[in-house]
């Protein structure tokens, strides 16, 4: 909240006082602006690790590329390399909707089935043992471009949602960005695509 010429942050761990701020909670962000249209959608996403059943030669960084198909429109699977014995693969932009302080961090074994049958569908020799699965949280904007832009009402704080599935790649350059827009209120990229959408007449955030 605005406190003169800086901004107060109430944690349960204390109070905080910052003259600019950044605002980069992904799932959490439409809580602390709700008067932002920010239209995003959290949803749950499973990421899976499986030795290779077969040629694990062929799995090494320098044999086998980052890869995804889309064997139907808006459906995607991916894969990487095999790191430490195991390749990682998942599903992109299926997940279901949820709550990220509620959200279920279980996997199913009914999740590694339907997973581990893509894997036998377009990575064969992957389909090995099962080795582990953890649940993340995609932050979905409407357009899937990431937001980066100032607050319209306090020109000293960054709303930032780098996500929408693929924002990891980018952290450090998303990271320059935004220390150059709060220390020289200017960066060199061309960041239109990134604006906040414009809130309609008369509806509220």
């Amino acid at each position: 909240r605005p406190e003169g010429q800086a901004f107060e942050i109430v944690t349960p761990r204390g109070r905080y006082r910052a003259e600019r701020l950044v605002l980069a909670a992904n799932a959490w962000l439409p809580r602390l602006v709700p008067d932002l249209p920010l239209g995003l959608v959290v949803t749950r996403q499973p990421l899976f690790w499986f030795e290779p059943r077969d040629q694990a030669e062929q799995f090494a960084p320098d044999r086998l590329p980052i890869h995804l198909w889309e064997p139907e429109p808006n459906r995607f699977f991916y894969g990487f390399p095999a790191f430490e014995g195991c390749i990682k693969v998942a599903t992109h932009l299926e997940g279901a909707p949820c709550d990220p302080d509620t959200i279920d961090r279980e996997v199913a074994a009914s999740e590694v089935a339907a997973l581990r049958r893509r894997l036998e569908t377009f990575v064969p020799d992957g389909a090995g043992r099962f080795v582990r699965a953890v649940v993340c949280m995609y932050a979905n904007t409407p357009d899937g471009h990431f937001i980066l832009d100032r607050h319209p009402e306090h020109d000293r704080v960054l709303v930032i949602s780098a996500c929408s599935g693929h924002g990891f790649k980018f952290s450090s350059a998303i990271g320059e960005i935004a220390a150059d827009l709060l220390l020289d209120g200017r960066s060199s990229f061309d960041l239109d695509l990134f604006r906040l959408p414009v809130k309609e007449p008369g509806r509220s955030g």
